[in-house]
């Protein structure tokens, strides 16, 4: 029935209200991994990064993983949406290194990503540094600091980043360089589907858009846009349609 609804971003509004924040301080630092499928089509395997602050369980209810397909799946960590952008670019570098792991040790040569919200963050640098065959990024947005400073959900974090001493958006994405989604575009595969929600309220949609802009300039994304739907509703709507 959610899918059905167009919203225009009211629902973003009533989840950034009401939904828990308490995060356990294991969780902050720290990502989930798990590996489903695991004898199911090894070559065409997903490695999947969620939406923020979504278990794994939540994301299987939800439908955002792979049921036909071998998928490493990350949860987290929370922190990765930091105070401090020297933070996200650590930890973004604990999962790097761990997908180096998995790649070698796995001996997976072709692999898909699937990437949801603050997890294509880390989809785009993991697609463009490691040969990705296919992307998929659902609600992405071109830099991290814009999105936090933009986005409903994310005030407290812009607050507090801006107490630390990064003053702007400019200032976070500066640290951040070259991790961010625009800046990890030159190596994407040819095969690439991006999904927005045309009120989105957490990523809005004009960094989406930016994002697009970039990648149109050297491939041919599919573009689907969920019009008239907020984040959350755009990525229910992407779990009741997944047939990977």
């Amino acid at each position: 029935m959610l899918t059905k609804l167009k919203d225009y971003g009211i629902i973003d509004y009533i989840y950034a209200k009401t939904s828990p924040i308490k995060i356990n301080k294991n969780e902050y630092q720290t990502f989930k991994k798990e590996i489903i499928n695991q004898n199911l089509n090894p070559k065409e395997a997903y490695i999947c990064f969620l939406p923020w602050r979504t278990t794994i369980n939540e994301a299987k209810k939800l439908g955002l993983i792979p049921k036909t397909t071998k998928t490493i799946v990350y949860q987290g960590p929370v922190g990765i949406v930091n105070k401090n952008p020297h933070q996200t670019k650590q930890l973004l570098k604990q999962i790097e290194i761990d997908i180096k792991f998995e790649i070698k040790s796995n001996k997976l040569k072709e692999f898909n990503i699937l990437c949801y919200s603050i997890g294509t963050y880390m989809g785009f640098h993991i697609a463009n540094k490691f040969s990705a065959k296919k992307l998929i990024a659902v609600v992405p947005g071109s830099k991290v600091g814009e999105t936090i400073w933009d986005g409903i959900a994310t005030q407290k974090i812009k607050n507090q980043s801006i107490k630390e001493g990064f003053l702007t958006p400019q200032i976070y994405d500066k640290i951040l360089n070259p991790t961010n989604p625009i800046e990890n575009i030159s190596n994407l595969p040819e095969n690439i589907e991006i999904y927005i929600g045309t009120h989105d309220k957490f990523i809005k949609p004009k960094h989406s858009q930016d994002l697009i802009n970039a990648i149109e300039k050297i491939r041919t994304p599919k573009i689907i846009k969920y019009q008239s739907r907020g984040h959350v509703l755009s990525l229910a709507k992407f779990g009741k349609e997944n047939n990977l």
